[in-house]
């Protein structure tokens, strides 16, 4: 039940902590280590996402002409940022009034794309052409 809202964690070294009904409303994740850590039951569920047919559903969305908009987690209810996609397309948008953006990202897409939510617009693009290609072929 920790208190850590707004709280900077980047490059913060989680793996394995207990953070069950910890508030992380607008805390910044950028490079935090949370392998194996324990969230709350309802992140804990998005990580059920992390197939191929989700990533592959997430990037044709992305890659739609104008959906990308890594500034932003929501601009509007058809541009997002990566994260933003992640929380859209698994129906956990009512969960961000409890968790940052990112987290529910990072529970839906898995280390490697989380590690993309902060890149510009083209830079995700292009990782985002690659993974097409990638789970096209798996």
């Amino acid at each position: 039940g920790a208190y850590l809202r707004r709280v900077h964690l980047a490059g913060a070294n989680l793996a394995g902590a207990y953070l069950a009904g910890a508030d992380l409303r607008g805390a910044y994740l950028r490079g935090t280590d949370l392998k194996d850590a324990i969230l709350d039951k309802a992140i804990e569920s998005l990580k059920s996402n992390r197939t191929d047919e989700f990533k592959l559903k997430v990037v044709d969305k992305a890659l739609e002409d104008g959906a990308l908009n890594m500034g932003n987690w929501h601009t509007c209810d058809t541009t997002h940022c990566l994260a933003g996609w992640a929380s859209v397309l698994s129906n956990s948008q009512e969960l961000e009034t409890k968790y940052p953006v990112h987290l529910i990202g990072w529970a839906c897409l898995g280390d490697e794309w989380a590690s993309r939510f902060y890149d510009e617009d083209d830079e995700v693009n292009e990782f985002l052409e690659q993974q097409k290609e990638l789970l096209n072929k798996g």
